[in-house]
């Protein structure tokens, strides 16, 4: 049984690591929740763009 220190939700689920539930990891996970919506974000805007040009 291996404790990685990356989060594995497999592993997690089924009591195999316990190690998941530092202050690292939540803040990694806002992280990459915050990238996720400005992607998001970003591919909306660019669309929206492109229909003004394709309407002009």
């Amino acid at each position: 049984m291996s404790n990685s220190s990356h989060p594995c939700q497999n592993k997690i689920c089924h009591g195999e690591q316990l190690n998941y539930n530092t202050q690292e990891h939540a803040l990694k996970s806002i992280f990459v929740l915050d990238i996720l919506f400005q992607f998001g974000e970003a591919v909306i805007e660019i669309a929206q763009e492109k229909d003004q040009l394709l309407k002009s």
